[in-house]
């Protein structure tokens, strides 16, 4: 028996893969479990420029248009 409280360390996080739940609708970049994401409707997008780029919105700065 060891007594050492340093002999068995916390798990790795990374042994175990995380749980893949899709890909980005846009990109195809892969979203895992605990992922932030962005949601509209049914739709998974890796972040706001990708749901931006598929719903054909732009980012502008306002009184600059040309």
């Amino acid at each position: 028996m060891n007594f050492d409280r340093f002999a068995y360390g916390l798990p790795d996080s990374q042994e175990k893969p995380a749980a893949l739940v899709g890909k980005c609708e846009k990109c195809r970049a892969e979203i895992f479990l605990g992922d932030e994401v962005v949601v509209l409707e049914d739709e998974l997008f890796c972040d706001t420029r990708c749901l931006m780029q598929r719903i054909g919105a732009e980012e502008k700065s306002a009184g600059m248009e040309d």
